[in-house]
């Protein structure tokens, strides 16, 4: 699978444990994917709630669908992805993304959807290219400063959350033309 440009696991009912998988296993599917340029792991239990170490190999990915993974926290390793400009995070059970999140700077568009976090990271605000940001139905109350800093943000949805107020650099948002906040 070297030549392997995308994989989809959409809806896939397969369920796996990573003790399940020999460590030759876990480093072909990963390891040996350098070129990989979409990855899609929709709705598929994997890793238990964890992402694979070797995942920070797929130096030049630009797309990453991680729908429905189950995932529990996104760790600071994963924010070596420099090349990715498309990540889907819905449906997981993250609280809470790194500090380092903001150097994903090719970062263009980020769904957080369907999550439990409480709060995005202060360096969201470095993320110069993010053009579209949701994270409808979390449990947000409050959004960082830093957001005022997405220059080219131009689509953000917070609808369903526990927002409280809009601090005064959200008014820096200056290319924002859709704005979701309904409750």
């Amino acid at each position: 699978l070297t030549e392997l440009e995308a994989l989809a696991l959409r809806h896939n009912p397969l369920t796996l444990q990573a003790s399940a998988l020999s460590r030759h296993a876990a480093r072909l599917t990963l390891s040996f994917l350098h070129e990989l340029g979409r990855l899609e792991i929709e709705r598929l239990h994997l890793f238990n709630e964890s992402l694979p170490h070797n995942i920070v190999r797929l130096a030049k990915m630009p797309d990453l669908n991680l729908d429905g993974f189950c995932l529990a926290a996104v760790p600071a390793r994963f924010c070596t992805l420099k090349t990715l400009q498309r990540l889907n995070l819905c449906r997981n059970l993250l609280t809470s993304l790194p500090d380092a999140f903001g150097q994903l700077e090719q970062l263009v568009s980020l769904d957080l959807d369907h999550n439990q976090l409480t709060a995005l990271p202060g360096s969201i605000g470095q993320l110069k290219s993010m053009t579209r940001l949701s994270a409808a139905r979390n449990l947000l109350s409050s959004l960082p400063d830093e957001l005022g800093g997405l220059e080219a943000l131009v689509d953000l949805n917070i609808a369903d959350n526990v927002l409280h107020e809009l601090r005064d650099s959200f008014c820096w948002l200056e290319s924002l033309k859709v704005l979701c906040l309904r409750r």
